[in-house]
């Protein structure tokens, strides 16, 4: 009997890191944050990460004019693979475990080549090869400005800069 579970799962540790600072005058004032995220997913080959940067800036102009401004930068990164079964087959990591027979290795040979699941090799992956060779990778670019003054005009924009791509392919 195999038990796969050691190969599957992993402890996951998350880390977090913030920074920010204030401050002004009479006239001005700031506030400025950086945020770093990075999450390792509980199934190994999967993981999360995002860069987060705002600025605020208040600013009295003259004693009837007041702007101010926040504007945030984000980027993120996602490392996801299936986990159910993809396309109504069970080419999920999970699903094809749950599914798979313990009596059976899933192993990859001395060449590299994982078996497939003796009982149905066309509708089951190989749990084992999901993880090692299926690569989906999502990244996301945002950028939201927004200004405002003291008349009640409040203006505000959602851009997405950059690429917002998402591709899963089995990796060579």
């Amino acid at each position: 009997r195999y038990n796969y579970q050691d190969d599957i799962f992993r402890t996951a540790l998350t880390t977090n890191q913030n920074l920010s600072i204030s401050g002004g005058d009479q006239t001005t004032r700031y506030y400025l944050s950086g945020t770093n995220t990075y999450q390792e997913g509980i199934i190994d080959a999967t993981s999360y990460n995002r860069q987060n940067i705002r600025l605020n800036l208040d600013r009295t102009v003259a004693n009837w004019l007041n702007v101010s401004t926040s504007t945030s930068y984000i980027h993120s990164k996602n490392n996801i693979l299936p986990t159910a079964g993809v396309a109504s087959y069970g080419m999920g990591v999970l699903m094809s475990w749950i599914q798979s027979n313990n009596t059976d290795s899933y192993y990859p040979d001395e060449s590299g080549n994982y078996p497939k699941h003796n009982w149905n090799p066309v509708l089951r992956a190989n749990p084992l090869e999901v993880i090692a060779r299926w690569k989906s990778p999502e990244e996301i670019i945002k950028y939201m400005p927004s200004w405002e003054d003291n008349m009640g005009i409040k203006n505000s924009v959602d851009l997405c800069c950059g690429r917002i791509s998402f591709s899963s392919q089995w990796a060579d």
